[in-house]
């Protein structure tokens, strides 16, 4: 008499809800295999033709934003759990164990994440809250890439409870950054790097125009650093680089201060935002330049 169980004797049995349970609770890959499969969820080892099918696609200075499917991630698991797996036991077993392998491989995508930002795990574990969950991000093409090595690209999102940390956040490329967010933003600002705040103008209109905006001082009701408003517009002084009065006499080009000063004292006065003149560091405030971002928002993200 044949006592061995046939594969459709072992198949019900791995159906059984509590042998299915148990499995869950002591078969967890190992930790190699977590690490590959939480890389895979960040499409780290996913080859960039596989991301982008032709390179034209995303030219020189451009930015595209895009979805990640969570069905595309989980097709791609299975083909990567499907190496071994050689019969249809093989195959049951890896279908019964499916879901806790994901598990497994997100909660490692939320560590790898947090050891880049040299962070605790146990800060980063709603980074990525739900494997099922419709991820987004962007993949940004410039100059300034190359350019701001500390460039600032900072999520918001409507539920606040989604952690503005990006799961990705990576340099692929001379020019390029790959940017993976934990849902789907509602706005997406990118900003050079804080060591960017300098002193400094504003191109104006033309080629040869640039502009200050006046910022307040603490007189006449404007707050000090405050943007100078005169009929609902900026308050702002122009200059022109072939006006010889704003530079000192001997064609070097080198600004005359005093000239300059007295003319944003006189704007400012005549906003009721300064009484007298200008002191040197109230003369600083004008001129600082802080670092420039651009905002992105939900209505023209992921079109």
């Amino acid at each position: 008499m044949n006592t061995q169980p046939n594969i459709t004797q072992l198949k019900n049995y791995l159906n059984m809800p509590e042998v299915q349970a148990l499995l869950k609770d002591i078969a967890l890959p190992e930790g190699q295999v977590q690490q590959w499969l939480g890389r895979l969820m960040l499409l780290t080892d996913v080859p960039f033709q596989n991301i982008i099918a032709d390179t034209r696609l995303i030219p020189t200075e451009s930015l595209r934003f895009f979805y990640v499917d969570p069905t595309w991630i989980d097709a791609l698991m299975d083909g990567a759990l499907s190496v071994g797996s050689d019969t249809s036991l093989d195959l049951m077993f890896t279908e019964v164990m499916a879901s806790v392998v994901k598990v497994a491989g997100t909660a490692i995508a939320a560590q790898i994440r947090a050891g880049l930002l040299g962070i605790e795990p146990d800060n980063a574990a709603g980074v990525l809250p739900n494997p099922n969950q419709l991820m987004s991000g962007l993949l940004f093409r410039s100059s300034i890439v190359s350019d701001w090595p500390g460039l600032h690209i900072v999520p918001t999102y409507a539920d606040e409870s989604i952690s503005p940390v990006p799961l990705r956040f990576e340099k692929i490329g001379g020019d390029m950054i790959l940017i993976i967010f934990p849902g789907i933003p509602e706005s997406v600002v990118i900003q050079q790097p804080s060591q960017a705040l300098v002193f400094g103008v504003m191109d104006g209109n033309t080629e040869t125009e640039f502009d200050i905006y006046l910022r307040g001082i603490g007189v006449g009701g404007f707050a000090t650093g405050a943007e100078i408003v005169v009929n609902k517009e900026p308050d702002a002084v122009s200059f022109s680089s072939t006006d010889t009065s704003f530079f000192r006499a001997g064609g070097n080009q080198v600004l005359n201060v005093n000239t300059i000063m007295g003319t944003l004292a006189t704007q400012m006065q005549a906003a009721g935002a300064l009484t007298g003149s200008l002191s040197p560091s109230e003369f600083a405030l004008q001129l600082a330049k802080t670092p420039e971002e651009v905002t992105f928002s939900n209505q023209t993200l992921f079109k």
